[in-house]
């Protein structure tokens, strides 16, 4: 262990309850999962403010800021729930390195409790108060989107902290407060525009469907939506392309390099997704002047998916080759849990389908309201 790695903990001593396999898989199972109520709860909040300024003089605008704003409280109890998961997982896996970043900026990570109740009281507050109070409803908004804004470039300031055992000791021996933010990092601004875009990008899809159902139902306002989001995830997709390759030469050279031709399965993932994410744009915007959109963007929809599938991948590489030679899973002893394991995936499947009846429970609310 050299100096700069001493300050990181020998893996812990009780087993790991499941082969590593099955650990590495679940953890992007559930980051996955994650990911889309996650880009719903920034992306949908974004969008929601920009539907509710222009919405004064469109009303498919102002119904989309209502529609976003009624929602935005359930994506983030989706957010929540899928995070925390994704968490237990990571720290299974990476614990050595999770919990020295999160010790060395432990003010600011402990904060992201505080700021996520802010958040999400505010996204209620927008949710039941537009009616009756709607300044405030729209000032509410305003600070649970930037909450959550705050709450993202925290966690990249962990999640890069963590692939970096040099800054970590680094951190805790001039900042020992706990104080301490990634801000040396080169790839900390990168890595976080490039999520908001995305996330931003994501819920567009959402609003793309959305006026697609809208016209399936002969609502003629539909077509602004569609068009609204095809311009959005344009524009989107473009920022994300410009940030990317920032971000992409912001890593450290053995990990770009795999992107770039020294590894074929990592430029593959990288070249398919940006293929697909242009793709996704073009058929998004040749929907924008269809009659009925709906085909187009269930395609679209299920490119970006592929896209949000092959990014995980892609920073799961990333992750591993950045932390080679400091973790070493073959050195854990593992000791599966089989009845523990076989309970979580009763739990998970119970989960998922009680997430699945509430989202159905609010589109029925949400459809009564307006009818």
């Amino acid at each position: 262990m050299t100096p700069e790695t001493a300050i990181i903990p020998h893996a812990d001593p009780v087993a790991l309850p499941a082969p590593v396999w099955l650990l590495q898989a679940l953890l992007l199972f559930t980051f996955i999962l994650h990911v889309v109520p996650m880009s719903m709860v920034l992306g949908g909040g974004f969008w929601a403010i920009v539907a509710s300024r222009r919405g004064r003089e469109s009303a498919p605008l102002a119904g989309l800021a209502i529609h976003l704003g009624h929602w935005l409280p359930v994506w983030t109890a989706a957010a929540i729930t899928t995070g925390v998961a994704t968490l237990l997982f990571l720290q299974v896996l990476y614990g050595q390195l999770f919990y020295p970043a999160g010790v060395a900026m432990a003010w600011p990570w402990l904060s992201v409790i505080v700021i996520l109740l802010v958040g999400y009281y505010a996204y209620y507050i927008r949710s039941l108060r537009r009616d009756k109070q709607p300044e405030l409803a729209r000032a509410a908004g305003i600070i649970g989107w930037l909450s959550f804004l705050v709450i993202g470039f925290l966690y990249v300031n962990v999640m890069t902290l963590m692939l970096r055992p040099d800054r970590i000791t680094a951190s805790l021996l001039v900042e020992s407060r706990g104080l301490a933010l990634n801000f040396g990092e080169a790839m900390l601004w990168p890595r976080y525009v490039h999520m908001v875009l995305g996330a931003v990008a994501v819920s567009s899809l959402w609003i793309a469907v959305r006026g697609a159902w809208q016209m399936g139902q002969k609502d003629v306002g539909g077509a602004t939506l569609v068009r609204f989001a095809a311009r959005g995830f344009l524009g989107t997709t473009l920022a994300q392309v410009a940030v990317g390759i920032w971000f992409l030469f912001a890593l450290p050279e053995t990990a770009w390099r795999l992107l770039v031709g020294g590894d074929a399965l990592g430029t593959t993932y990288l070249v398919l997704a940006v293929l697909l994410a242009f793709d996704a744009a073009w058929i998004l915007w040749r929907a924008a002047d269809s009659v009925v959109p709906m085909r187009q963007v269930i395609v679209a929809a299920v490119h970006l998916g592929v896209v949000v599938l092959l990014m995980v991948l892609i920073r799961d590489l990333v992750r591993r080759t950045m932390i080679a030679g400091v973790i070493s899973w073959q050195t854990m002893t593992v000791a599966p849990q089989w009845d523990v394991i076989a309970i979580f995936f009763v739990l998970l499947f119970l989960g998922l389908a009680t997430l699945g009846w509430m989202l159905l429970a609010v589109r029925r609310a949400d459809a009564r309201r307006r009818g």
